[in-house]
């Protein structure tokens, strides 16, 4: 059995030390053992995952919780924008210096949607 094979049957990354340990178990084990049946013999949760492999799951849980705040941020500013366009919208019909600011505040909603969907789609991955 192969490293890679074994972490793809428990669903964790070893260290190759942990990886020899099970390897020599695998390999003492009757050859009717087939690897499934001997992974369903396991402890998998006694089983320790690396160092990088936890490090690496750390740094993308903060990447994803910083996602989260960067959404909810531009979600504030949506709707500072929205409220800001209806304002620069009712000014516009009295006055014809607010309707270049109603196009800039709808530029800068349209920009800010797709920072959104961008955002949103990153997390989704």
């Amino acid at each position: 059995m192969m490293k890679q094979e074994f972490e793809q049957l428990i669903g964790k990354e070893v260290s190759y030390d942990t990886f020899r340990i099970y390897e020599e178990m695998y390999l003492a084990a009757p050859e009717s053992v087939t690897k499934q049946v001997f992974v369903q013999m396991l402890n998998i949760d006694a089983i320790p995952e690396s160092e990088e492999a936890i490090e690496r799951k750390e740094r993308e849980a903060e990447r994803i919780q910083q996602i989260k705040r960067d959404i909810a941020d531009v979600k504030e500013m949506i709707k500072d924008t929205k409220e800001d366009l209806e304002r620069y919208k009712q000014w516009s019909k009295d006055d014809e210096y607010w309707k270049s600011s109603v196009r800039i505040k709808r530029q800068q909603l349209e920009r800010l949607q797709a920072r959104l969907r961008e955002l949103r789609w990153i997390i989704a991955k």
